[in-house]
């Protein structure tokens, strides 16, 4: 279920909120999505980029980036994958990082080491930064996470969320 906000009907906001939603549905299914809820103002701002991406296009992009990280995942217990992500969402802020994982930081610095032997010394940069951030959001949009509705807020297990 994709929702979108009409702000002015008479002036065309009905076929502009229907066109955000229908985008934003073609966008979630080609990452993967299959259920779920979500408010299209909720989605990531480069959402019209997206979708003139197909599937196959969205899932090598973020395999490209990601698959390194998830391939040392699987291997070990590093989980370079969920650091990476609360370390771009903590504005790039190792302490508040180690905060929220609950982690020493001296643990994390080693995490952002193993990342930089995987991806690269200039991961968290520039160009490079921007497409991990993004290959991230594409992930997350893929993911169908039992008890969590697209955008992540959480329903209760086994119902669905609201139209």
């Amino acid at each position: 279920v994709c929702a979108a906000a009409v702000d002015d009907v008479e002036a065309g906001g009905l076929v502009r909120g229907y066109e955000a939603a229908a985008g934003a549905e073609r966008v979630l299914r080609s990452s993967g999505r299959r259920r779920g809820a979500v408010d299209v103002a909720s989605l990531p701002a480069y959402l019209p980029l997206l979708r003139a991406l197909s599937s196959s296009e969205l899932a090598e992009f973020v395999h490209s980036l990601l698959g390194p990280l998830r391939e040392f995942d699987r291997a070990t217990s590093a989980d370079l994958v969920r650091t990476l992500a609360v370390f771009f969402e903590e504005n790039m802020n190792t302490a508040a990082t180690a905060r929220r994982l609950g982690l020493h930081p001296n643990t994390v610095v080693k995490r952002q080491h193993r990342i930089a032997e995987l991806l690269g010394d200039e991961w968290a940069d520039g160009a490079a930064g921007v497409s991990l951030r993004l290959a991230l959001s594409i992930d997350a949009l893929a993911v169908d996470q039992p008890g969590r509705d697209v955008v992540g807020a959480a329903v209760p297990y086994g119902s669905s969320p609201a139209p």
